[in-house]
């Protein structure tokens, strides 16, 4: 997918403002009940994005709760880096976002939907595509 036009549709720079949003969040909200595998999934949001954008200086290091993915994912198509990548790296990016949000998702999505609705809504859609199914099987 590569560019969102209604609000159930989203693409690869939606999702990826949407995990660092929720990895940005993570990182700083750790509530004192974690489960184990609420804690290694929030750990793996966290060290996926802390690379990201190691990778990528473009990207921000923290995208405020306040924000709205689908806003910042705009403001980066606008500015045209993603599509300047190369389409190994576009494509190994998308896939490791995949990945991870199929991961995680069951665990962390309770804890991320109350604070975090338009992210969660975008990371909820990419756990349950077609094209993460074929990555992560159930």
């Amino acid at each position: 997918m590569h560019h969102s036009t209604a609000p159930d549709d989203w693409d690869s720079l939606d999702l990826l403002a949407a995990f660092g949003q929720a990895a940005s969040f993570m990182a700083s909200h750790t509530p004192p009940a974690l489960t184990l595998n609420q804690h290694e999934s929030s750990l793996r949001f966290t060290c996926l994005w802390s690379y990201v954008v190691q990778r990528f200086s473009v990207l921000p290091a923290h995208i405020r709760t306040g924000q709205l993915p689908r806003a910042v994912a705009t403001a980066w198509r606008a500015h045209g880096w993603f599509d300047q990548l190369p389409d190994k790296e576009r494509h190994w990016l998308v896939r490791q976002l995949l990945i991870e949000v199929a991961a995680a998702w069951s665990f962390l999505s309770a804890w991320l939907k109350p604070t975090l609705p338009h992210a969660a809504s975008i990371l909820g859609q990419a756990a349950v595509a077609p094209q993460t199914a074929v990555l992560w099987p159930e």
